[in-house]
């Protein structure tokens, strides 16, 4: 059975919002569907698109792309039962509430990465999403708890990437959620999603 939407637009929810909507739409076919290696896989995909078109210069599609890292990521914190809005306000250090909405994020983000430019930042995306699947491994490995927060740390490092990406391409994070999520499942429209993502394709 499908669930209502919120009357609360996703463009202007916070992380913590993201989250929850992600656990409603995907949290069941996830986890059926996909181990963890293979959520860090999707998210390993995509970022490699975002990298493609930045390098030849060809970024129409890369809102979309930019878009489904997000919800991998969200897909993943709640794999692992991370407070993703917690572990950005912890780690990145922003001194804003945990619950400011994703539009004030990027912004934030943004103003403490003037002058940056979209190779380097590309970059950088790519780094923090390496070493993300290398601190989920290690955890994996270890289920050592200084692992496990790394884990966290690593995520809302790559979260704040993702955001300069976004905003040195003008594309609005949430904006762009909204569009491709607004109806519920990016593919099906169902909430909670009912085709199992498995006509998901990385474009």
């Amino acid at each position: 059975m499908n669930t209502p939407l919120s009357p609360i637009p996703l463009n202007i929810y916070s992380l913590n919002g993201l989250q929850g909507f992600n656990r409603t739409v995907y949290g069941a076919v996830n986890g059926r569907n996909f181990e963890i290696h293979e959520i860090l896989g999707r998210l390993a995909e995509y970022n490699s698109r975002v990298s493609l078109r930045v390098r030849k210069a060809d970024t129409a599609r890369t809102p979309y792309h930019l878009c489904m890292m997000l919800s991998w990521l969200l897909a993943l914190a709640n794999r692992l039962e991370v407070p993703l809005h917690e572990e950005v306000a912890q780690w990145c250090k922003t001194g804003l509430s945990p619950n400011i909405p994703l539009p004030e994020l990027q912004k934030h983000f943004a103003s403490r990465h003037i002058g940056a430019i979209l190779p380097n930042t590309a970059l950088c995306l790519s780094e923090k999403v390496q070493a993300l699947q290398v601190a989920v491994g290690k955890y994996r490995a270890t289920h050592e708890k200084s692992h496990f927060e790394d884990t966290g740390r690593k995520m809302a490092q790559c979260i704040e990437a993702l955001c300069v990406v976004a905003h040195i391409l003008e594309v609005s994070l949430s904006e762009e959620f909204q569009t491709y999520f607004g109806k519920g499942c990016a593919t099906c429209h169902a909430i909670p999603c009912e085709c199992g993502f498995r006509a998901d394709k990385v474009m």
